[in-house]
């Protein structure tokens, strides 16, 4: 298999390095191949939440995903699905692509896919960067790709090789996951990326992200969106993870999803993870649950008492920390409050077991080895994940849905404290990779967030928001609002029936100005003519549209306290019966 690959890389490794001096195109050479073969063979092998254990190939459980452009709709008002199978036919005239997607859509097993797809067509090299490492690397983007993915420390000195090296175009690069870029880099890396592109800008580049950065705000870059699944798919999906020999449990779960009771959760089963949450527990939880937290609970449960092969449905692989279930939970609960709320999503071992010490300190009551636990975290239960010599949960998602549950089980002044510090987060910056977490905990802790996280950011927004306030800002002020609040906002009200037109009306807004920069990007239009019209966008309709968001914020906050106040005034006439 290595023959063959190293032969399917050396065309156009070869156009690449046509006109180099000898020693460059040997060393070259050599490094590029040498990192193709490497990550050729990582991507082609995965692990999965529910192929937890050995690595699968790639191609016998990938399910195609499809993309789409935003507002963008056929004669039938129906999104214009494009396929991403073939990277040369999603390149084609889209030389620069961000794609989005929620937390599982799919985004990183559809670049590992098109990383394939790169190598087997034999026309460009793909490079895969997953930009999280750049929180740790004191370098940039570009220092970065030559010392620790090509490792070309020895042209590195020569600018001017490494400079034609990538100004050739033949290079795909693949930038995966910008939304996982800690807050602190976040401005750092973003300017690196841009610099980088218009440096190289004959080379292709992909760049994936959770919604809600700014991603689509990135200069000469074609947004696309991750297409939901759709029924068919749905069912291709659930054939591909489950084994020929157990064709009886595919039934039951297909029967499962099409029941018309489950129908009102279907929207949870078109995410590839939620979908992969719901098959990996069917056996023990025959149902669909109503809240995303609850998929997570039960992920857990099966995790915890599952063996590897779900056909031996009596085992239960020995933990060797000796720690019970609900001691398991704190420990996880506990490190993934500190981790995810630090911005740490890539652990080296001696992080962990640095942490583990600090759980044990302050928690007295739990005692554990910390090499039998990482043990039990890694094999038993699979929650955990090695990659090479770092470790990471299998998807983020799980990070968020237990560091939601650690606060929950606060006391009061301690959960005041974390709430403040989540509303200070939420309201002078923009926290985007927030927004999953807090949809878990406003489902599992859903008076004290109102009360601690909610109440006090509506308010702050309301103000910020006010016709006063608005009328003071400049346009450019106003933009970045518009852009940056708003993810916080739907955060808080997204749930409400009501504030559906509103939703759809800064969705309307938010294409325009995506058109806008597009037309800017392609040259139709001049740059005053695009001032103007930006300038008109701004102060005509975006505006006031966010003065009567912030009106509909003043009487969702209203609500929410009467709402609040009748619930406790209930909970004090239940408590009185008692005698």
């Amino acid at each position: 298999m290595k023959k063959e690959l190293i032969s399917i890389l050396k065309k156009p490794l070869s156009r690449l390095l046509n006109g180099f001096e000898k020693e460059v195109i040997q060393f070259a050479s050599n490094r590029i191949l040498e990192y193709q073969v490497e990550e050729y063979n990582r991507n082609s092998f995965v692990k999965t939440i529910i192929h937890r254990t050995e690595p699968v190939q790639i191609d016998t459980i990938y399910q195609p995903l499809f993309v789409k452009e935003p507002n963008v709709y056929d004669e039938n008002f129906r999104d214009i699905r494009i396929r991403t199978e073939d990277v040369e036919e999603l390149f084609k005239n889209r030389q620069f692509i961000t794609i989005t997607g929620s937390a599982g859509s799919g985004k990183s097993m559809l670049v590992k896919k098109l990383f394939l797809s790169t190598v087997s067509q034999k026309k460009k090299i793909p490079i895969k960067v997953e930009l999280r490492y750049l929180n740790e690397f004191e370098g940039g983007l570009k220092n970065y790709i030559f010392e620790e993915k090509l490792k070309f420390e020895k042209i590195a000195t020569d600018d001017n090789k490494v400079n034609r090296l990538l100004e050739s175009g033949k290079f795909v690069f693949f930038l995966d996951g910008y939304d996982e870029v800690s807050s602190s880099k976040k401005f750092m890396v973003t300017r690196q990326i841009n610099d980088f592109v218009r440096r190289f800008n004959r080379n292709s580049y992909l760049l994936t992200s959770r919604p809600f950065t700014n991603i689509e705000l990135f200069p000469m870059f074609h947004n696309l969106r991750v297409c939901e699944l759709s029924q068919e798919e749905i069912e291709q999906f659930i054939d591909k993870q489950i084994p020929e020999n157990q064709k009886e449990l595919t039934k039951k779960i297909k029967e499962a999803i099409n029941k018309k009771e489950n129908r009102t959760y279907h929207s949870f089963l078109q995410n590839p993870l939620l979908l992969s949450l719901f098959i990996l527990s069917f056996q023990s939880y025959a149902e669909i649950p109503q809240y995303r937290s609850s998929f997570y609970r039960q992920v857990f449960d099966a995790l915890f008492s599952l063996h590897d092969s779900m056909s031996k449905l009596a085992f239960v692989r020995e933990k060797t920390s000796g720690l019970t279930k609900e001691q398991f939970e704190e420990v996880l609960e506990t490190f993934s409050f500190i981790t995810f709320l630090n911005e740490m999503y890539l652990f080296k071992k001696d992080e962990v077991i640095i942490l583990f010490d600090y759980i044990k300190e302050n928690k007295n009551e739990i005692k554990f080895e910390n090499e039998k636990l990482l043990e039990d975290l890694t094999v038993a239960l699979a929650v955990i994940t090695k990659e090479g010599l770092d470790y990471t949960f299998p998807h983020r998602s799980l990070q968020e849905y237990f560091a939601a549950k650690y606060i929950v089980d606060l006391n009061e002044s301690n959960k005041k404290g974390i709430y403040s510090k989540l509303v200070a987060r939420l309201t002078n910056s923009s926290r985007s990779d927030l927004y999953n977490f807090c949809t878990v905990l406003r489902e599992i802790d859903k008076k004290d967030f109102f009360n601690y996280l909610a109440s006090p950011c509506m308010f702050h927004f309301s103000a910020k928001f006010s016709k006063e306030k608005l009328e003071s800002f400049d346009n450019q002020t106003l933009f970045e609002l518009f852009c940056i609040d708003f993810f916080a906002i739907d955060m808080f009200i997204w749930h409400e029936e009501d504030y559906e037109p509103l939703k759809k009306e800064e969705r309307h807004l938010r294409n325009e100005l995506e058109i806008m920069h597009e037309k800017s990007r392609k040259k139709e239009i001049s740059k005053n003519d695009f001032k103007l019209q930006f300038d008109d966008l701004i102060s005509k309709k975006i505006k006031p549209h966010m003065i009567k968001v912030a009106n509909y914020i003043n009487q969702k906050e209203i609500e929410y306290f009467d709402s609040l106040t009748k619930n406790n005034r209930g909970d004090s006439k239940i408590i009185n019966i008692i005698k």
